[in-house]
C-alpha cells in the first residue's frame, strides 16, 4: 500500500512538472513575449542609405540591422522578406545582424515588411516584424539649361534637357502655366543619357515671371518619373543683329548692333547697313547666340526661333529695320543705297568746324562709298561723318561696337573720340563696310 501511495505521489509530482514545462515551451514560442531566453537591447531597424539610389529596372539591396542577446545563445537568425527566408548563422554572446536583403527587380515603390526569426540553442524561437520602404527613381538627374534664361512673352522658347535613365524613354510632356507640350525629339547622346529638346510656345500675355516647369518621363515598361525646372519670362530691352551681310565684324556676337527698343510692346526698331552679300545674318536677344536667336520662318518676312539665317538684301544700303517678337515677323525698307552718297564730311568739336554743318570739313570720294582726307584734329572733343554740309541728318555716322566700326542714323550713335594728341590726321570711310580709319601724318 505504502509503495502505490509512494508511486502515485511520483507520478503526480511528474504530471505537475510536465505541465509546468509545457508552460514554460509555450511561452518561448510566443511571438509577442519573446521568451525568457531573448534579451533586446535595440530593436532591429533599417538602413535608407541605399533606398534613393536605386533606379528602374535594376533591383536594390537594403541593410536590416538588429542588435540583441541571449541567455541560452543563438543557433540561427532567420530574416523574411518579399516571401522568401534567408538564415544566417550567428555568434555571441551579443549578437548584432548586419544583413543585405535582396530586392526583386519587379518590386514597386511601396511599403513592405520583414520578419526576424531567432531560434536559440535550447530551440526557443521569437519572430519580430519591421517595415522598410522602397522608392524607386526612375530617372536621374535631368538638366534644363532653361532655367537661367530670359524669354519674352508671345515668343517660342527652345527646351533642351539632358536625362539619365536606364531604359528607353518613351515620351516627355512638359507643363507650365497649365499649358501641356508635348516634346518628341528624344534622343541618345550616350550610354543611358538621353537628350530631349522641344519648341515650346509662350503665350502673348504672359507676364514677367517665373513659371514652375514639369518634365513629366514616361519608359518603355509604363514607368513614369517627374523633374521640375524653372522658365523665366522677363522683357528683352534690346534685340541686336548680327552677320556678315551687315556692318557688323561678320558673326562677331559682341560687335552685334542693337535695335532701338520701340514704345510698342515687343516691337524693335533700328537703322543700318546691310550688304547683298554674305551668309545673311540672325536676330538674338544678347550678344550673344544662345538661347535667344532667330532666323527666317516658313513665310517671308516671318521669324522663327533658332531658324536658318535671315537672307541678305538686295542691294547695298542702309535699311530701316521693324521686328515684332509677338507676331514673329520682321520688315526692312531701303533708306539710302551705298553707291547715292556722292559726299562725306566730318564735323565735331574735334575739328576746327565745330558742331556747324555748314563748315564741315569735305573729304575726297575715291570709290562708291569710300572716301579719305586729310583733317586737321584737336586732341579732345568728338568727331562724326554727315553725307551733307547743310543739316546733320538723314546721313550721318558715329562711333560703332568696337574700334574703326561706325553706326548709321540720326540720334543712334556717339561721337568718336578724339585722337591723344592733335596734328594732322589722314582719314578713310568705307560705307560698304561701315568702318573708317585714323592716322597721324
Amino acid at each position: 500500500m505504502k509503495k502505490e501511495f509512494e508511486m502515485k505521489y511520483v507520478k503526480n509530482i511528474a504530471g505537475w512538472l510536465f505541465v509546468v514545462w509545457v508552460l514554460f515551451f509555450m511561452s518561448c514560442k510566443d511571438p509577442e513575449s519573446g521568451g525568457p531566453g531573448i534579451d533586446y537591447n535595440t530593436a532591429p531597424k533599417i538602413s535608407d542609405k541605399t533606398d534613393q539610389e536605386m533606379k528602374y529596372p535594376s533591383g536594390g539591396e537594403i541593410d536590416i540591422d538588429a542588435e540583441f542577446s541571449s541567455t541560452f545563445g543563438l543557433l540561427e537568425v532567420g530574416v523574411k522578406a518579399f516571401g522568401n527566408w534567408t538564415t544566417y548563422n550567428v555568434s555571441g554572446p551579443l549578437y548584432m545582424l548586419d544583413q543585405q536583403v535582396d530586392i526583386p527587380i519587379t518590386t514597386p515603390s511601396a511599403e513592405y515588411e520583414y520578419t526576424l526569426r531567432m531560434v536559440t540553442t535550447k530551440w526557443d524561437t521569437l519572430f519580430l516584424a519591421g517595415k522598410f520602404d522602397v522608392v524607386r527613381q526612375i530617372f536621374g538627374k535631368i538638366n534644363i539649361p532653361s532655367d537661367t534664361s530670359l524669354y519674352r512673352p508671345g515668343n517660342v522658347v527652345s527646351f533642351n534637357a539632358t536625362v539619365t535613365s536606364e531604359t528607353e524613354i518613351n515620351s516627355a510632356v512638359l507643363t507650365y502655366n497649365e499649358q501641356a507640350v508635348v516634346l518628341n525629339d528624344i534622343s541618345l547622346a550616350g550610354e543611358n543619357l538621353y537628350v530631349i529638346k522641344g519648341q515650346v510656345p509662350l503665350a502673348d500675355n504672359l507676364p514677367k515671371n517665373d513659371y514652375d516647369l514639369e518634365l513629366r518621363l514616361t519608359n518603355l515598361g509604363g514607368q513614369e518619373g517627374t523633374v521640375t525646372g524653372v522658365l523665366k519670362v522677363e522683357p528683352i530691352d534690346v534685340l541686336y543683329y548680327v552677320g556678315n551681310s551687315t556692318g557688323t565684324n561678320g558673326w562677331d556676337a559682341q560687335a552685334a548692333y542693337g535695335l532701338t527698343y520701340n514704345v510698342a510692346e515687343n516691337t524693335f526698331k533700328t537703322s543700318g547697313l546691310f550688304k547683298s552679300t554674305g551668309d545673311g545674318f540672325k536676330l538674338i536677344g544678347q550678344r550673344d547666340f544662345e538661347p535667344l536667336q532667330w532666323g527666317i520662318g516658313d513665310m517671308p518676312w516671318t521669324l522663327e526661333d533658332h531658324g536658318e539665317n535671315l537672307p541678305p538684301v538686295a542691294v547695298d544700303g542702309y535699311y530701316q529695320v521693324d521686328v515684332n517678337l509677338v507676331k514673329l515677323t520682321y520688315t526692312m525698307s531701303l533708306d539710302m543705297r551705298v553707291d547715292e552718297v556722292d559726299e562725306m564730311y566730318v564735323v565735331g568739336t574735334a575739328t576746327n568746324a565745330g558742331d556747324d554743318p555748314t563748315k564741315a570739313i569735305m573729304l575726297t570720294k575715291d570709290a562708291e562709298g569710300v572716301f579719305s582726307g586729310v583733317v586737321v584734329m584737336k586732341d579732345s572733343g568728338t568727331f562724326n561723318f554727315i553725307g551733307q554740309n547743310t543739316a546733320p541728318g538723314p546721313r550721318a555716322w558715329g562711333k560703332g561696337i568696337q574700334p574703326g566700326q561706325l553706326r548709321w542714323g540720326v540720334g543712334q550713335f556717339e561721337g568718336i573720340e578724339a585722337p591723344q594728341d592733335a596734328g594732322n590726321y589722314f582719314i578713310t570711310v568705307d560705307l560698304l563696310g561701315a568702318t573708317y580709319s585714323i592716322a597721324k601724318q
